[in-house]
């Protein structure tokens, strides 16, 4: 029995190193990767950060005052890394987070040095820096104001950020060009699920549930081409995206062969299973 037990408990290790699913995305930029998990009990976020070279198991987590809520639909962390910054929407769920505060920016090279405690974190999540007020939030409730479906990511260009949040079959792109937001007219789609907002190259894109590909135009946010990737009985869940910011390029790698630590994400790349987004 003994023999089974082990057998089992290595398995499971083996399956997933981390505590927590990876979450939605893994960023590469200057030769380094990015990636977040949210523990299930504080809402908090673990950064995870190492070389591409290296396999992912040796990455050392960092817990950051921001995080996401566990309620449903599920809606994964919303973060992209720019320079020195993480750009991210706090959407940890507590009476003293306002959605217009939640677009924050803290850095990538942050370190608890005073080893706060969950509650402590959590609290200063609130105080962390705004990028902006969050006016893309209250586009969409002037469209309508009651919450269904409500789904959002965001994508970084430079000084520019890309906001897509979804709510009641509406689907509302926002800029950020550095000084003042912009929202393009609602396109008329229906997610019941999450989708990622990304950029292959310089192209604005929107990955869904089924593998359903938005191109988007830049400037003015209209939907400009629409298809399926190539892949038969696709499902978000069973991939991870990963956007490469050194080679300006976008693919999907497979959720447990990243989840086990086994292998580096260079190796990663190179698997027959990855699927190229362009």
């Amino acid at each position: 029995m003994k023999i089974i037990f082990s057998f089992i408990a290595v398995l499971i290790s083996f399956s997933n190193l981390f505590a927590d699913r990876i979450e939605r995305k893994i960023i590469i930029q200057d030769s380094n990767y990015y990636f977040f998990t949210i523990d299930e009990s504080t809402q908090l976020a673990n950064l995870y950060t190492g070389k591409t070279s290296v396999p992912t198991s040796q990455a050392l987590p960092v817990v950051l005052p921001i995080g996401r809520r566990l309620s449903q639909p599920f809606q994964p962390f919303c973060y992209d890394i720019n320079g020195k910054n993480i750009i991210a929407i706090n959407q940890i769920k507590h009476p003293l987070n306002s959605p217009l505060f939640s677009l924050k920016k803290i850095p990538v090279s942050y370190q608890n040095m005073n080893a706060e405690n969950a509650r402590t974190l959590l609290l200063s999540s609130f105080k962390q820096k705004d990028v902006a007020i969050f006016t893309p939030w209250q586009f969409m409730t002037q469209q309508n104001n009651i919450l269904e479906n409500t789904l959002i990511d965001i994508a970084v260009d430079g000084d520019s950020i890309y906001t897509a949040i979804h709510n009641h079959g509406q689907l509302i792109i926002s800029l950020w060009d550095g000084k003042a937001w912009k929202a393009f007219p609602p396109a008329t789609v229906n997610y019941s699920s999450y989708f990622s907002l990304f950029f292959a190259g310089k192209q604005l894109m929107l990955l869904d549930q089924i593998g359903q590909l938005l191109t988007f135009n830049r400037s003015s946010g209209k939907p400009e081409k629409s298809y399926l990737i190539n892949q038969t009985n696709y499902n978000a869940d069973d991939y991870v995206m990963l956007i490469n910011k050194d080679s300006k390029s976008t693919c999907l790698l497979k959720r447990n062969l990243v989840e086990s630590g086994k292998y580096s994400i260079d190796e990663l790349t190179k698997m027959k299973d990855v699927l190229i987004l362009k």
